[in-house]
């Protein structure tokens, strides 16, 4: 593997770090639960909660998933594109 390949691969998991930390710190307001809550439940203490929750910090997928089980939520992998539904022309 080329080392542009390498950065493209690396550049799309920050991508997809990125986005379940923004859909889990959306969770969490939703929850109308509180940060003190939240961190009792999961077990994630509270400091760390309050990084990431103020974003100066990022999560292990660990934590993510400790924070999923104790919101509802289900992690689980995305398997590529939806497939297009368009009929090529003949």
């Amino acid at each position: 593997m080329q080392s542009t390949e390498v950065s493209v691969i690396l550049g799309n998991m920050k991508r997809k770090e990125a986005y379940l930390e923004q859909q889990l710190r959306r969770a969490i307001e939703a929850s109308n639960r509180t940060a003190y809550r939240i961190s009792k439940d999961s077990g994630v203490s509270e400091g760390v909660l309050s990084l990431f929750l103020n974003g100066r910090r990022g999560i292990t997928l660990a934590t993510a998933s400790k924070l999923a089980e104790t919101l509802g939520l289900e992690l689980r992998p995305v398997t590529g594109k939806a497939k297009s539904t368009k009929r090529r022309a003949r």
